[in-house]
């Protein structure tokens, strides 16, 4: 029985780690983006329904540098959908075109990103980044502009900033932590050492893991 808790535990890490890039990316991208795209274009920011025309939809994801892996993960996961939403008549009758540009995993190259999606591409809606840092350094100015946006990174921060327009579409830390440090205890662990980066998803899950498990007397 402890085994079997000690692999739930490590599952729960192992989801924390990839929630940006798993099941998220496909699943809730595509079935959250139809619903908020379909609110934006009944407020006149998206093509009409069946109108025939095209549907842009933009993503941002760190492709190169140290976390190209889960932002390659989360780009397939969208040209998956696309691909299925496509092949059966498109969004509202209007065919969806992907733009896709990499964030190199930068808050100042995200910056660049947003501008060149929203005011050279026209975007009619945006998912990435899974980098949370990137989302708070764009996020602004893509809500600004009335476009929607779904982010993928874990971080609580960029919710927090009171953006309309701004969407998750996966759990923040905030939200799993708390089962990972009740299963700690459960299991009689009473010292933990952290291994964490510096961009923002690293910083705040530490910083909420450090409280809750001081908190919970370990």
């Amino acid at each position: 029985m402890k085994m079997k808790k000690i692999i739930a535990l490590i599952l729960s890490v192992m989801m924390l780690t990839l929630a940006a890039c798993g099941g998220s990316g496909g699943g809730n991208n595509s079935n959250n983006g139809g619903a908020a795209a379909e609110s934006a274009a009944s407020n006149g920011n998206a093509p009409a329904a069946s109108d025939g025309g095209v549907y842009v939809l933009g993503s941002s994801q760190p492709l190169t540098g140290t976390n190209a892996l889960p932002g390659e993960c989360a780009l397939n996961a969208v040209k998956l959908a696309v691909k299925m939403i496509n092949e059966e008549g498109g969004f509202q009758g209007n065919e969806i075109k992907l733009v896709s540009y990499d964030d190199q995993g930068s808050p100042e190259e995200a910056v660049k990103v947003a501008t060149k999606l929203v005011e050279v591409d026209n975007c009619d809606a945006i998912i990435g980044s899974c980098i949370s840092s990137c989302v708070l350094s764009g996020g602004e100015m893509v809500s600004s502009a009335g476009i929607p946006m779904f982010g993928t990174g874990t971080s609580p921060t960029w919710m927090q900033q009171g953006w309309d327009y701004v969407f998750r579409a996966c759990q923040n830390n905030d939200f799993a932590l708390p089962s990972v440090v009740d299963a700690l205890v459960e299991l009689g662990v009473t010292k933990v050492a952290i291994f964490a980066g510096q961009d923002d998803a690293a910083v705040a899950g530490s910083n909420t893991f450090q409280y809750l498990a001081k908190s919970s007397g370990i």
